[in-house]
């Protein structure tokens, strides 16, 4: 059988479990709160409950910890195995946060390898925030479960644990990144294994609409309804503004672009508003046999457009990503990071920036 990624969904029930009645009311209360608002008593008591059944878990039998936790459950029944490697999905809480690192020491003493994997800002507490965490766990599925399958990993979604709109949502992405998603009956013991299907996002709209859903991925707030004309509807959030249609990417939008991106942005050099490019830079573009660095190059440039038409120049100075500023040796000339290795140098062209060299480091000095 193939070493396994097993994707587990991470709820409360390690901690209210057999808990009092009074600090169970507590802990449900409590439960999707960040861990900054929390009162200091409430913190307190949470990680008093959580030092107690981390203790009382450590040297539990399977049996035992698939009594106390949900997703515990899931991955004693998925069969232990030393080979596997487990993320430990949960929100941005501390109950969150202390549920996935116990379940995740009990796995690590069971053999196997085991990493918490709170995902920024995901709490089911609000819409917002709900949709804030679930994109970034769309960048973190991304950027993490592709590369397990290329190293010929099976991946596994385990849902027995954790909130039923995360549930929903992983669900759905299963699909497109798991080998299979597997629960339980409510009543039961049996795995209800549901296998892989052979579906895959509808990327012609994407593709035809590059630059703009480039841009869309980096929040662009500027993007009208008739400029996405045959992107999947689903894919999109429409929202009226006076007189015309402003659009958005939905989460499936989102989870779309990120899995086809590198495709279509290692392709030809796209268009921006308030870019231009010297001959030069599109050279070096063409010249840039890796795929993934034309991607990251083509994003930010989309990056920088949207933070021009936000705020100018000063909005891409401030952003933490690019590093935008001054090359000190050649005035008048700025540069700024693609990635930690790619360069772009540009320079201001009134309201405009023109993009003059992208590649390696070996570009700022002759930029």
């Amino acid at each position: 059988m193939l070493p396994r990624v097993i994707i587990s969904t991470v709820g409360t029930s390690m901690l209210t479990n057999g808990a009092p009645q009074e600090l169970r009311g507590l802990l449900i209360r409590t439960a999707n709160t960040a861990e900054a608002r929390l009162s200091a008593a409430d913190s307190a008591a949470i990680e008093a409950r959580a030092e107690e059944v981390r203790r009382m878990i450590a040297g539990a039998s399977p049996e035992q910890a698939q009594r106390q936790s949900a997703e515990l459950n899931g991955v004693v029944r998925l069969g232990l195995s030393g080979r596997d490697v487990h993320y430990l999905i949960a929100t941005d809480t501390l109950q969150g946060r202390l549920c996935a690192e116990i379940a995740a020491e009990w796995i690590q003493t069971a053999g196997a390898t085991a990493i918490p994997q709170p995902i920024s800002g995901l709490s089911t507490a609000d819409t917002e925030s709900f949709s804030d965490g679930i994109n970034t766990l769309l960048e973190w599925c991304d950027a993490t479960l592709p590369e397990c399958r290329a190293q010929n990993r099976r991946v596994v979604f385990n849902l027995v644990g954790g909130f039923k709109a995360m549930q929903a949502y992983l669900q759905a992405l299963g699909m497109f990144y798991a080998d299979e998603i597997v629960y339980i009956f409510e009543s039961g013991s049996d795995l209800i294994r549901i296998p892989r299907l052979p579906v895959k996002w509808d990327h012609e709209g994407l593709s035809e609409h590059a630059a703009v859903m480039a841009r869309l991925a980096h929040d662009a707030t500027d993007v009208t309804l008739d400029m996405v004309a045959g992107v999947p509807e689903a894919y999109l959030e429409i929202v009226d503004c006076g007189d015309q249609q402003l659009v958005g990417l939905s989460t499936w939008g989102r989870a779309a672009w990120l899995s086809n991106r590198q495709a279509i942005l290692a392709g030809d050099l796209l268009d921006h508003p308030n870019l231009s490019y010297e001959a030069r830079f599109a050279r070096d573009y063409r010249g840039l046999s890796d795929t993934v660095g034309r991607m990251h190059v083509q994003e930010s440039l989309a990056r920088v457009s949207v933070l021009l038409a936000k705020g100018g120049l000063e909005l891409v100075r401030k952003d933490g990503s690019l590093q935008y500023g001054p090359l000190g040796s050649h005035p008048g000339v700025d540069h700024y990071r693609a990635t930690q290795d790619l360069r772009v140098t540009c320079e201001r062209d009134g309201l405009r920036l023109k993009m003059r060299r992208c590649g390696h480091h070996a570009v700022i000095e002759n930029p």
